[in-house]
């Protein structure tokens, strides 16, 4: 049995592998490092590619399927500290 919310994630992914595959690589899921604990978390979908300047630059997208009722700031927190680098 696949992880809840796991179907949403494939949908959302097809728009993201419309893009350019030369320029884009998209992985789902992914894992990124925690640059304070080291350790691997799991992000929904992981989009990488260089910018004009030859950067790195990476965009995680969590995708959520809850209830349409009102909830506190927890899972935004929770997002937060996924920010790798």
């Amino acid at each position: 049995m696949s992880r809840k919310g796991r179907e949403f994630e494939i949908e959302y992914e097809k728009y993201y592998r419309m893009l350019d595959s030369s320029i884009y690589k998209v992985e789902s899921p992914s894992f990124l490092t925690d640059k304070i604990t080291g350790i691997k978390r799991e992000v929904d979908i992981l989009i990488s590619f260089q910018d004009e300047k030859n950067i790195e630059r990476k965009i995680s997208i969590e995708c959520r399927d809850r209830p349409n009722t009102v909830q506190d700031v927890t899972w935004i927190e929770q997002l937060a500290t996924k920010k790798m680098i």
